[in-house]
């Protein structure tokens, strides 16, 4: 397992993390191999002092680079670290991961994700549309 800030020109997706990252500081983990794992594992790092370094550390985010598919996703959220600079998380997958102090998607860093549509609005415009229909239906004279 490697781990370490971009820059260091030694990481195999370096540059792909570094672009949809839009080169925020964030602090890398690799895994030597790549795969999927058996069941979730916990892993607990140690991050480094230098980069945990004016961030608060009551909100850390992890996310995970897929590299198949080119897009990065969020798997952990305001985590703790811990004494010494540890933090934990969950994974199933051993491949890049990365930590930042803050959420990339709330600082328009990383694009939202999933559907705008609030469904609760899309029950509700669904139940105006049967009540109006059966409105109409009811106005409507018999022959």
């Amino acid at each position: 397992m490697k781990l370490t800030t971009l820059g260091t020109k030694n990481l195999p997706n370096e540059n792909a993390i570094a672009k949809k990252v839009k080169n925020e500081h964030v602090f890398v983990i690799t895994f030597a191999q790549n795969g999927q794992l058996p069941g979730k594992a916990t892993i607990k790092i140690k991050l480094d002092g230098n980069w945990l370094s004016g961030k608060n550390k009551n909100n850390i985010y992890i996310y995970y680079y897929n590299p198949i598919k080119n897009k990065v996703e969020l798997i952990a959220k305001k985590l703790k670290v811990y004494e010494k600079g540890y933090v934990q998380f969950d994974i199933t997958y051993c491949s890049d991961y990365f930590a930042t102090g803050k959420d990339l998607v709330e600082a328009g860093i990383l694009p939202k994700t999933g559907s705008s549509i609030n469904f609760i609005m899309l029950i509700n415009f669904g139940t105006l549309c049967l009540l109006t229909r059966i409105g109409i239906m009811g106005f409507r004279k018999k022959d």
